[in-house]
């Protein structure tokens, strides 16, 4: 299976399909009602959207009629979700873009304590072994584990990850799937 769009990803991130990842909610009601009590993300569904982070949930009603209205989208067009960022105290040990050609698997990676996209402006680069040498080196098994399942099961995608000082998401675990995709 190939993913081509943000929707498609997040809906099967939702049913726990692409590995570890932040809990996630579809509406400020499953939010509200969730026993997660710390800052919450607005992420679009449609590429180019965008998020707004660190809302408390007593203010999402407000923060997500700014945010649907300010790009001009709809309820259905975002997700909420938990977070896991350097400003709450979490430090991001490595962040990643991993994906596989015929050669073998190619990494993009950083190992400042930043946002996946402020890595991926400038990362360092790495193929077959010594990308190997560093996942395995940077992250549990299971969660090595989980990359190779995705790169296999997805028809090699490209995986954006991060690994961080502490277990979060859904399964308790230090690596976070942000993406998996096609596009």
């Amino acid at each position: 299976m190939k993913i081509f769009d943000k929707r498609t990803m997040y809906d099967l991130q939702s049913r726990l399909k692409l590995g570890n990842s932040l809990l996630t909610w579809s509406t400020i009601e499953e939010a509200r009602k969730s026993a997660y009590s710390g800052p919450i993300a607005i992420r679009g569904l449609i590429s180019g959207l965008g998020m707004v982070t660190n809302i408390e949930k007593k203010d999402l009603e407000k923060a997500g009629e700014e945010y649907l209205f300010s790009r001009k989208c709809r309820k259905e067009d975002i997700i909420l979700s938990e977070m896991a960022a350097p400003s709450m105290g979490i430090k991001r040990e490595l962040n990643c873009q991993l994906s596989r050609t015929e050669e073998g698997i190619y990494l993009e990676f950083d190992t400042r304590n930043i946002h996946l996209n402020e890595a991926m402006k400038n990362p360092q680069r790495a193929a077959l072994s010594r990308a190997k040498s560093i996942l395995t080196a940077r992250t549990d098994p299971s969660d090595y584990d989980d990359l190779e399942v995705l790169l296999e099961e997805y028809e090699c995608p490209i995986i954006e990850f991060s690994v961080l000082d502490r277990n979060v998401g859904w399964a308790k675990r230090r690596m976070v799937v942000w993406e998996v995709r096609h596009y």
